[in-house]
């Protein structure tokens, strides 16, 4: 592919045949044209008067090679649209008006801890050919600007005279504060205005939503930077409404592609399906993933799914590319359904920057606080509450003293409702409990127990049915059960919390290790090999009955079943006398002493040291007592031995 660049091509002409031959190597001349999978084969070369160039094709996420003809003037030849030379050169005007061009620094390797590879290297390239072109030296400079600002422009998504103008991506609904509001948000890589426009479905009267604006801080120029939230209010009931996203660039709007979503129902009795699972990544399964569960909520009608923890392997990582590229796979399922979610660890990045602006929560300021990642939500029968496990792991301690008299307040007030909503289902992501050999928080283990110890006797106390969980790569379940041992074997009324971990969602950390010997209160873990990825579904079709089951991706087979029958919903001790408060004699009523995990983490390896140092000198001083003691009998001896000689002799 090759086009020329003329003297009269004014900028959008260059950028306009830039756009054109990667589009037409889209869908013209396979055999003229070279596109690759692979970054690493990306890059740029001079040729005499030919630039051979990759540009990235957005749509595609290929590489397409082609040519770009400069044109030719022998030294003889007065500039083309100059009468003199000059010593500025491309690339130290562009630069110098870098902001005004929202043009990007240059990265300077090592970038993530190696070397550039494909769009960075790209870049690079490109901005060392630039500097090289000195006005006079066969164009002049207007001209290599163009050319520079075409080639460029591609790369890094820059539009005419600075404006990048793209449809909205990354687009995810989550519950507003009741039934009739539903939170919607959305990425651009630019500033600009931008609305969401709803309607119910098959009706023509509009309603439009303005976003308020929130900025990332990134490492990356390509990442996107600005997160869009828009609240959809007053909205009926059990409704089927129909929505798009636009944003208003500075030449012309853009609008995403329509998507539906159906609200809630504010009915108590109303049965309830939603899919839960944890620690999934970008991945290269991911969109297979997303394609199941899309059709399983088309299906199946499910009103919400909830991801508890650990998103795309880092929402951070390569300066948020990975937070975007994880956002933007998700969104057949995040723009159809409420996504809601809690905080993992992969998210504790810049005090979980990325994770508390591009997520929402009901009832919850925005961007979230980085003390108030918890809320609740009631949706059928079923008072559903999403906690932060990574307080127990933070700097500030406070953290886990505000949370846990949040729990307290929220789980007294649900209680008191349980006539109405009987069921309580919380969600953290680390577990309380697992079996798997790793001993990254698992039972008995260095370190481990801190979210347990915060947080069991509380939830045992207030009577919560279900603890769903995440962080092990593995699907475990346990039997009722409370303090390291089975309340009883079956799901018929149980007496304490039912612990389900579904954290094998898919990611490239791989599987944990599984367990070498059951627990007692371990009911079933997958034992498969490979572990299987998979994920959760919940139904509770009434007061009395929910049934959980554990589905495999690839096969879309059930890895686990198991209905939880209870009639009698409450607390499991019934001595408990918490108010919302914090008052209250029983022991669950006041907030466990807090460990600072830090500077346990810290202390402990001083200790054993200590402990060590202190046998060593204990065991050498005993050494040498022994030795000295032995010496002494000798001389001893060897003094009565002597006395005994001479008394013989005389």
């Amino acid at each position: 592919m090759a086009f020329d660049v003329e003297p009269e091509n004014t900028f959008k002409d260059v950028y306009d045949l830039a756009s054109a031959g990667i589009q037409s190597c889209i869908s013209q001349i396979p055999e003229k044209v070279y596109i690759t999978d692979n970054m690493e084969k990306s890059g740029g070369v001079l040729v005499t008067h030919t630039l051979k160039i990759s540009l990235c094709d957005e749509l595609k996420s290929k590489f397409v090679y082609f040519l770009i003809n400069l044109p030719s003037h022998s030294s003889s030849e007065e500039p083309v649209c100059n009468t003199s030379k000059s010593d500025k050169n491309v690339f130290d005007f562009m630069m110098a008006s870098r902001k005004t061009l929202m043009f990007p620094e240059k990265p300077t390797p090592p970038v993530f801890d190696k070397t550039l590879t494909g769009p960075q290297k790209l870049f690079c390239d490109v901005l060392d050919w630039c500097k090289t072109i000195y006005d006079g030296w066969f164009l002049n400079i207007r001209v290599m600007l163009l050319i520079c600002f075409a080639i460029l422009g591609k790369l890094i998504g820059i539009n005419n005279a600075g404006n990048i103008c793209q449809p909205p991506e990354q687009i995810h609904l989550s519950f507003g504060k009741s039934s009739n509001e539903m939170i919607v948000m959305w990425a651009t890589p630019i500033h600009v205005k931008s609305w969401v426009t709803y309607r119910e479905s098959g009706k023509q009267e509009e309603s439009n939503s303005s976003s308020t604006i929130a900025e990332l801080t990134h490492d990356s120029d390509s990442a996107f930077r600005y997160i869009h939230r828009a609240l959809l209010k007053d909205l009926k009931e059990g409704t089927l409404y129909q929505y798009e996203v636009t944003a208003e660039c500075p030449q012309k709007k853009m609008t995403s592609n329509s998507y539906n979503f159906t609200t809630i129902s504010s009915n108590n009795s109303a049965p309830v399906s939603v899919i839960v699972y944890g620690d999934m990544g970008v991945s290269q399964n991911l969109s297979s993933y997303v394609d199941q569960l899309m059709q399983e909520i088309q299906l199946l009608k499910h009103q919400a799914v909830w991801h508890i923890g650990d998103f795309g392997y880092d929402l951070h990582s390569h300066g948020g590319e990975v937070g975007d590229q994880f956002l933007r796979e998700i969104q057949p399922v995040s723009a159809i359904v409420p996504y809601m979610t809690a905080p993992g660890n992969h998210e504790i990045h810049k005090d979980f920057h990325q994770y508390r602006t591009r997520f929402s929560q009901p009832n919850t300021e925005w961007p979230i606080p980085i003390d108030n990642m918890m809320y609740s939500y009631d949706l059928g029968p079923i008072h559903w509450i999403s906690y932060s496990t990574e307080v127990y792991f933070t700097k500030d301690q406070n953290y886990v003293k505000k949370q846990f008299y949040w729990l307290l307040n929220d789980l007294v007030k649900a209680n008191k409702n349980r006539h109405i909503r009987p069921w309580i289902i919380v969600m953290g992501h680390r577990p309380l409990y697992c079996s798997n050999t790793d001993s990254d928080d698992c039972t008995n283990r260095w370190f481990s127990g801190w979210v347990r110890h915060g947080l069991e006797d509380l939830f045992y106390a207030q009577g919560v049915d279900l603890i769903l969980q995440g962080h092990e790569h593995s699907y475990e379940r346990t039997f009722p059960m409370y303090k390291d041992r089975p309340v009883s074997n079956n799901y018929t009324h149980p007496r304490a919390p039912v612990h389900i971990i579904s954290g094998a969602a898919g990611c490239s950390e791989g599987s944990d290790p599984e367990a070498v010997v059951t627990k007692s209160w371990s009911a079933l873990i997958d034992r498969t090999f490979p572990r299987k990825n998979s994920y959760g579904r919940l139904h509770a079709y009434n007061n009395s009955h929910l049934l959980w089951e554990e589905i495999a991706f690839d096969s879309q087979s059930i890895i686990d079943s198991v209905m939880i029958i209870q009639e009698a919903h409450g607390p499991f001790d019934n001595g408990v006398d918490c108010d919302e408060f914090g008052g209250g004699s029983h022991p669950s009523c006041q907030c466990p002493f807090v460990f600072h995990f830090q500077t346990c983490q810290i202390a402990a390896p001083i200790v054993i040291i200590l402990t060590f140092a202190i046998i060593i000198y204990g065991t050498v001083k005993c050494v040498k007592r022994r030795r000295l003691n032995r010496t002494t009998e000798k001389v001893e001896y060897l003094l009565n031995d002597a006395n005994d000689s001479e008394e013989e002799s005389c």
